[in-house]
């Protein structure tokens, strides 16, 4: 489920996944009561079930974002060998399926479909990389 103020996943354990909090505190990954206590607001407006209830865990992580917010998955430029998925900011959580059926077809020696390659390619930001190949 996403909504504009955050996302739940159900875990294959039954377990309901609350996120997407943003504060804007650099590389410190610490929790803080701001950010839980707007996912705690949000939760019962979607899963009134859930009202009352407190997290049972919280945790906090860093987003790398890229310049134009789309991850970079593919091929490191100038080591082949070397496959990236990375810089997915928010979205990480929601787009680990697809990310992960992108660099599994890598593995498989299987190149992802012509958009994809171009949207998220790593060499997208490298100098000299054409303005028509950076979208």
């Amino acid at each position: 489920m996403f909504s504009s103020q955050a996302y739940w996943v159900q875990k294959r354990d039954g377990r309901l996944v609350c996120g997407a909090s943003e504060d804007a505190a650099g590389y410190d990954a610490s929790v803080t009561e701001r950010g839980i206590a707007r996912l705690t607001r949000w939760t019962p407006r979607v899963f009134p079930f859930l009202a009352g209830r407190a997290p049972a865990m919280t945790w906090a992580g860093l987003r790398p974002a890229t310049v134009d917010g789309r991850p970079l998955i593919g091929a490191v430029p100038g080591s082949p060998d070397a496959l990236l998925a990375a810089g997915h900011y928010r979205n990480g959580i929601l787009l680990a399926p697809a990310t992960a059926a992108l660099i599994g077809g890598l593995l498989q020696g299987r190149p992802p479909e012509p958009e994809a390659a171009a949207s998220f390619a790593p060499e997208r930001f490298a100098r000299g990389a054409s303005r028509a190949s950076r979208g």
